[in-house]
């Protein structure tokens, strides 16, 4: 396995998987810039996951999102 960190413009990095640290979240915190352009890419789906509390970022949680050929990542 071959693991890089970069800075590249999320959104259209060409890899299998993206991850992407989220801490704690609370209602009506904000996406980083960063974040909330792979989350356009993406068509919503972290914001979703985040908003009806499916996602909450705390310890141990994970959550799989498939780009679907509308971002770089595959998921």
């Amino acid at each position: 396995m071959k693991l890089t960190v970069d800075s590249h413009d999320l959104a259209r990095t060409s890899v299998d998987l993206l991850a992407i640290p989220l801490f704690t979240w609370s209602s009506g915190a904000k996406l980083s810039p960063r974040v909330a352009a792979v989350d356009r890419a993406l068509g919503g789906q972290l914001d979703a996951a985040l908003r009806s509390g499916d996602f909450r970022g705390r310890r141990g949680d994970t959550q799989l999102f498939y780009g679907r050929g509308k971002t770089g990542p595959k998921r």
